[in-house]
Parts: structure tokens; C-alpha cells; sequence
């Protein structure tokens, strides 16, 4: 069994069409089933769009005139759950991503009692992941609002993460049974500092511990100079900016990256990989390491989350028994297959 440990969070994206000559904000938020609170800075959005295009489009030509529309293109709202543990316990289960893990994977968090917690818990559910140790609370299930004009440029963004600080040391510890049965845990960085030191701290030396920060935010919890965080971890897969932000330093060609991985050494970590966007991925474990290039660019940054398949995959390859560097091939390749089914749909 391979546990999850994390915040699930919806994403709602909503990407704002080309204006037309007369629209009305408040109308147009409720045709599109905006919640009441956002109403307001939806309609400053548009305001924004508007003046990007008479800025840009109008009088540089670059969008065609203005006037030339006639009515405004339909805005595109979508939405998605989003995290890193979310996404790797949905790779692991994925039979076809990972080559065929046997493993069951339980996925350790907590959802509000509302539709949106509903409906995370019906989407992993449907994607096998075992979902018996998410708690419901009264708190509201994390949703991130982003609102972008219609060349992409982000307008703002608004988020709820609250729900993360329930997931305390003595919340994790109510699933230690299923914790200590597992053969490898997957944590991210939404987790409290305490939270990921106590996981560390209390199953570390029984179970191998796979760490992935998932964003600037999450590295910042764990900075090796003030936090001992990850002391009991197994593996660290950072991306390279978030492994500056945890070493407190620039990491920049391959001695950088060595020295990088010494500092993780250093605090216990047996494992360390650093994805490096489209160049691929570095590791180090022991005196083994190495720089794995793809055949072809690819891209470990969001939105793609390519990322989170390397994470998914080194855990697989970890409860497999391969070794470091078996295990990263094994995430290059599904990454590269990962990216390469997306292309085959747009």
C-alpha cells in the first residue's frame, strides 16, 4: 500500500472572451453561476480586459478594431482538482501511467462538508484511490479562483487553503495504522512544518518517505536552515527553484546541483531529485548520480503536472524496490508518455 498525504484543492480558471461593444458585469457573473462574492472583482476583471484591449488591441492594431466585433466571445470557465498529492495518488492508481503498480493507494486528507468536498471524493473514488481516511470537516473544501483576460495575462486570483491547517500532527496520527502499513508515504508541502516534521519524526525509520513540496510556498516551510523537517525522509523531488528556496541558495549547473544534494544529505535525506522544467531531471542517492535528459523538451511546470508524474512514479519505483537511478528512468519515461497524451488531445 502506498498512502498520500495532502490538500486537495478545485481550481476554477476562467478565461475571459474578447469584449463586445456593451456588457454588464452583474449579469454577466450570474449567467455564468459566479458565487455572489466574487461578482465584483469578476466585473473588475472585465474592466481590465477591456482596457488591455483598447490599450493594445485598439490602438496597435494587434487584435483588430473594436468595433469590428460585433458581440463578445463566450468566456471559457473550467475546473479541475488540483494538488500534488492529489495528482500523484491519481497517477498511482493509474495502471497505465506507471506501467502497472499493484499497489492500493490511500489518499490522507481532509475535505469540507460541502459539494465541492462531494465531488473531490467521488473523483478520486472513480480513479481507485481508497478515500476511507479523508475526514469531512466544517471547514470549506479549498477552492483557487483564477481569472485571466483573453491573451492569458492573469487578472487576479483568490484562494481558500484553511482547511490545510486541520491536518495537524494529531490528525495523521489517527490513521496510523494505515500509515504504518504502507510501503512508502508521499507527503507535499500544503502540509503545517509540524505536520511534516511529526510524519517524518514518527514513521521515517519505519516506512520510506517521499517528499514533494508542489510550490515555492511549500519549500519555504521546510528551508533546511531553520527546519528539521526533513530529517526522517527518503527522497526529496523538489523542481529547481523550489530546491533553491529550501537550501537558501542559486542552483545553477551540475556542481550547484551536487551541492544542493549534499545539503539534503546532510539533514538525512537518502534520495534527492531536482526536476529541472524542460532539461530534465538530477539525482543523487549515495555515490551514484546522474542528469537524466528527455529525447524531447518537456515541460515539469504547471500547468501540464508533469511533475507530479515524476513524484507518482519515483514513489512507485521505490515500493517496487528499484533502485534511485531505475526508479527515475522509470518517471522520465511516464512523464514523457504523460505530456505526450496531452498533446494527442489538443
Amino acid at each position: 500500500m502506498i498512502a498520500v498525504i495532502g490538500i486537495a484543492k478545485a481550481k476554477i480558471k476562467v478565461k475571459l472572451g474578447i469584449p463586445g461593444k456593451e456588457e454588464t458585469y452583474q449579469d454577466e457573473a450570474v449567467m455564468n453561476n459566479m458565487p455572489p462574492e466574487m461578482e465584483a472583482a469578476y466585473g473588475e476583471a472585465m474592466r481590465a480586459r477591456d482596457q488591455l484591449w483598447e490599450g493594445v488591441g485598439r490602438e496597435h492594431g494587434v487584435f483588430g478594431g473594436y468595433d469590428s466585433v460585433s458581440s463578445k466571445d463566450t468566456d471559457e470557465i473550467t475546473t479541475e482538482f488540483r494538488g500534488t498529492a492529489y495528482k500523484a495518488a491519481c497517477h498511482l492508481s493509474d495502471k497505465e501511467c506507471l506501467a502497472g503498480t499493484d499497489e492500493e493507494v490511500v489518499f490522507i486528507s481532509a475535505a469540507g462538508r460541502d459539494l465541492t468536498g462531494d465531488a473531490l471524493i467521488s473523483d478520486l473514488q472513480r480513479r481507485g484511490v481508497n478515500t476511507s481516511c479523508i475526514a469531512r470537516s466544517d471547514g470549506k473544501t479549498p477552492i483557487e479562483v483564477e481569472v485571466v483576460n483573453f491573451i492569458n495575462d492573469l487578472q487576479f486570483a483568490r484562494s481558500n487553503r484553511g482547511l490545510a491547517g486541520k491536518l495537524t500532527p494529531e490528525f495523521v496520527d489517527r490513521y496510523s495504522d494505515v500509515i504504518s502499513q504502507a510501503s512508502v508515504i508521499v507527503v507535499d508541502g500544503t502540509l503545517p512544518e509540524e505536520t511534516i516534521s511529526h510524519i517524518s519524526g514518527t514513521y521515517g525509520d519505519k516506512t520510506k518517505i517521499v517528499f514533494d513540496p508542489g510550490s515555492i510556498d511549500g519549500a519555504e516551510r521546510v528551508k533546511l536552515r531553520k527546519s528539521q523537517a526533513l530529517s526522517g525522509v527518503y527522497c526529496v523531488v523538489p523542481g529547481r527553484m523550489e530546491a533553491e528556496e529550501i537550501c537558501g541558495r542559486s542552483i545553477l549547473g551540475r556542481d550547484k546541483l551536487a551541492e544542493a544534494a549534499s545539503l539534503f544529505s546532510d539533514k538525512g535525506v537518502d534520495v534527492t531529485v531536482i526536476t529541472m522544467k524542460g532539461g530534465g531531471l538530477y539525482y543523487s542517492a549515495g555515490d551514484e548520480e546522474d542528469i537524466l535528459r528527455p529525447e524531447r523538451v518537456l515541460n515539469f511546470a504547471e500547468p501540464e503536472g508533469a511533475g507530479d508524474v515524476v513524484t507518482a512514479a519515483i514513489a512507485c519505483g521505490i515500493s517496487k524496490g528499484l533502485s534511485a537511478g531505475e526508479a527515475c528512468r522509470l518517471a522520465m519515461d511516464a512523464a514523457a508518455e504523460y505530456l505526450k497524451d496531452i498533446e494527442d488531445v489538443f
